[in-house]
């Protein structure tokens, strides 16, 4: 025991088990893949199945860099700039009701000078299509 931790087989309940298979030569048992299931399943417990961020169209890609660029250099006039742009490719149905839905805190905050929750946001969104 190693930290007032053990990991047991699930099999043998030997702690770090091992076991032969039929050409006599050691295979870790079946420990270590219940341990990384229960890891998995209880980070996605924890964390949640995914991103909770719309996917991007490619028709959105140059609002959400045109906002970004405003939020990062903290200038008001850039973000009304990209307010106006955001809101008529709303109305003309190039972002939808996801993509401005994501978008229009954003462009709250900023408007409010909260420009560091404005750009915790934007890299959320932006970060969270990487993975589709």
């Amino acid at each position: 025991m190693t930290g007032g931790f053990e990991i047991a087989c699930v099999a043998t309940g030997q702690p770090y088990c091992r076991t032969a298979d039929q050409n006599g030569a050691n295979r870790k048992h079946r420990c270590r893949w219940v341990l990384e299931f229960s890891l998995f399943l209880a980070s996605l417990a924890i964390g949640g199945c995914g991103s909770h961020e719309p996917a991007l169209t490619k028709g959105s890609v140059k609002f959400v860099g045109e906002l970004k660029t405003a939020v990062a250099s903290k200038r008001t006039d850039w973000l009304e700039s990209a307010a106006k742009h955001i809101e008529g490719a709303h109305q003309k149905g190039i972002l939808s009701e996801d993509e401005y839905a994501a978008l229009e805190p954003i462009v709250a905050d900023g408007r409010q000078g909260h420009w560091d929750d404005a750009n915790v946001q934007m890299t959320r969104l932006i970060k969270a299509q990487y993975g589709r």
